[in-house]
């Protein structure tokens, strides 16, 4: 589940103008270190030069003014070295101004940290030259510091912005929690989100030995966020879910969302191909999480089934038995305990009723939402049209919404009166070949090649008699497809993409690959 926050929070006035005194003041003391030689220089010059000689007054006017040229290079050149290199020294554009006072220089786009050639664009171009020699500037970007955003024209040169740390250096962690601080950490997470936690979530957190799931954003002795991160294995796909995150209501718009994703994205997705998020929200797009996961609701009548579901035969079931289990085993793709499939398919408030659905040999399970009066989950050997007929007899219906992912949505779309279309899932993706070599499952005998460029990688699949084949590349290129574009034609739906022409044939034949988009997959986070 997630709240909206923002992603920074613009740094007050009275900080950068202490940042910028203390920076001022090093600044001065290394130039006037540097040019103490060349101030001798006008005192020895003043000294012996006699203004009544003819001539040395234009001497004078001449040597003072080299100097001065001097003065003014070896102010550009200190001030640039001093803004390039404490930098790299202290990292997030941070000065020893900026550090004292909790404020990072960082990219306007995506809040990281800027490149080095960058970082010299806007100290030595814009702070240097523009601001410092044409005088004028200067006095502008001073004014441009009581707008919304406070950014200088070096700042809007390099596209950067400063922004307010979440705390002063030294007083927050991120962290796991101990076994003692889960009920402390749920009702944590049920007051921000005002809920209860353990109704909507039996499985995570009725149950202790989950802490070690949770992570904590602790300053001082204080909670000031949470977050859940699971690992899940699909099909051999490392996946990790993020959920439950969540900042104290009075400490928002601190920054404190983006330090967790940036723990999240320098700790935890290292051994991972797949980190998903739940929902359907576009915000953490510029965290590089794209929405995919295409999950339908279908409102189909009895009259459009022509099946016959005479030989069917359904009983409710209170309890899983090994028997059942077997067939939970065989066609839910995500591997659950009985204890865990009971309580996820009855639902946080119980309102669901588990199936058993038999004919002859054949067995199914049918998960339905009597509130919604929908069929949330259906596997099984019995067949889709028949589970569906049979669920609107034993309940006196003339119809019924199903959800489908995308694997059944082309089947049952022709059986549909009504239907709307969402997203559940969004993703970034850590190891392209890992998922694409892992969840390919295309049988036909349409081989061929496909290569996708991405703007630090090129993918080239080869599709032959002898199997799959996945090959990547690290390099730059200079035209290249977007992670949104790659991760819709990946997994999302590939006849909503615009540009797909006779062709690409192989695109639409190969892709998308089936994720668990339904309950099968959020349950666990």
């Amino acid at each position: 589940m997630e709240k909206e926050f923002s992603v920074f929070e613009v740094a007050p006035f009275p900080r950068r103008i202490g940042a910028w005194f203390i920076d001022f003041l090093i600044i001065f003391i290394i130039w006037y270190i540097f040019t103490s030689k060349d101030m001798d220089k006008i005192n020895k010059l003043m000294e012996n030069l006699d203004p009544d000689v003819d001539g040395n007054l234009e001497i004078f006017i001449e040597e003072v003014f080299k100097l001065y040229t001097i003065f003014i290079l070896k102010l550009l050149f200190t001030k640039t070295l001093y803004y390039t290199i404490t930098p790299a020294i202290f990292g997030r554009g941070k000065t020893l101004g900026k550090l004292i006072f909790s404020i990072s220089m960082v990219n306007r786009e995506n809040l990281c940290e800027i490149s080095p050639t960058r970082l010299v664009l806007r100290e030595f171009v814009g702070r240097g030259i523009i601001e410092t020699l044409l005088i004028i500037p200067g006095i502008i970007s001073f004014i441009f510091l009581f707008t919304k955003e406070s950014r200088t024209i070096h700042d809007r040169i390099a596209n950067t912005i400063v922004e307010k740390d979440t705390t002063f250096i030294g007083e927050w962690m991120i962290r796991k929690i101990k076994k003692e601080e889960y009920q402390k950490v749920i009702e944590f997470a049920n007051e921000q989100f005002e809920i209860d936690f353990r109704k909507v979530q039996p499985t995570i957190y009725s149950i202790d030995e989950n802490y070690k799931y949770h992570y904590i954003y602790q300053i001082g002795e204080e909670i000031i966020g949470t977050f859940l991160a699971k690992t899940l294995v699909y099909k051999n796909v490392k996946m990790l879910g993020i959920g439950t995150l969540c900042v104290r209501k009075d400490k928002r718009n601190s920054n404190i969302m983006q330090e967790m994703f940036a723990y999240i994205s320098e700790n935890l997705e290292k051994d991972c191909d797949i980190i998903y998020l739940i929902g359907d929200k576009k915000r953490y797009e510029r965290l590089g999480y794209y929405k995919v996961g295409i999950i339908g609701t279908l409102k189909i009548k009895n009259k459009y089934l022509s099946c016959n579901t005479d030989e069917v035969e359904i009983k409710e079931l209170t309890d899983i038995s090994d028997k059942e289990f077997e067939i939970i085993s065989k066609y839910d793709p995500v591997c659950r305990n009985k204890y865990d499939a009971m309580k996820i398919y009855k639902g946080s408030s119980e309102q669901n009723i588990i199936y058993l659905l038999t004919q002859k040999d054949k067995r199914s399970i049918v998960v339905f939402d009597q509130l919604k009066f929908e069929i949330v989950e259906m596997f099984g050997e019995i067949s889709s049209e028949e589970m569906i007929k049979t669920i609107m007899l034993k309940n006196n219906s003339e119809y019924v919404n199903v959800n489908s992912d995308f694997s059944t949505l082309k089947t049952m779309y022709e059986y549909c009166d009504k239907y709307t279309m969402s997203n559940r899932v969004s993703l970034k993706i850590i190891n392209y070949s890992n998922i694409i070599r892992k969840l390919f499952s295309y049988k036909g005998n349409r081989f061929g090649s496909l290569k996708f460029e991405l703007k630090d990688e090129t993918i080239l699949i080869n599709y032959s008699n002898n199997g799959l084949e996945v090959i990547t590349k690290k390099e730059k290129n200079e035209k290249y497809i977007s992670e949104r574009e790659i991760i819709n034609i990946l997994f999302g739906n590939i006849y909503s993409i615009d540009y797909i022409e006779s062709n690409m044939n192989l695109i639409v034949l190969w892709f998308p690959l089936c994720i668990p988009s339904t309950l099968v997959s959020i349950d666990r986070v």
